[in-house]
């Protein structure tokens, strides 16, 4: 729970404008996947 406590404060922290965290959770999410498939296809993923 103590690292649960200082993960969920740097995420608070680090960013100018306040996102909720499932919002910041769903952007990490996102970004694994987009550079995942860059990193398999060799190029950046198109928007489809």
């Amino acid at each position: 729970w103590i690292r649960q406590s200082i993960l969920q404060a740097l995420a608070e922290q680090s960013r100018i404008v306040r996102l909720p965290l499932n919002k910041v959770g769903l952007s990490n999410k996102i970004l694994k996947a987009y550079q995942q498939l860059e990193q398999e296809f060799e190029r950046e993923p198109s928007d489809e």
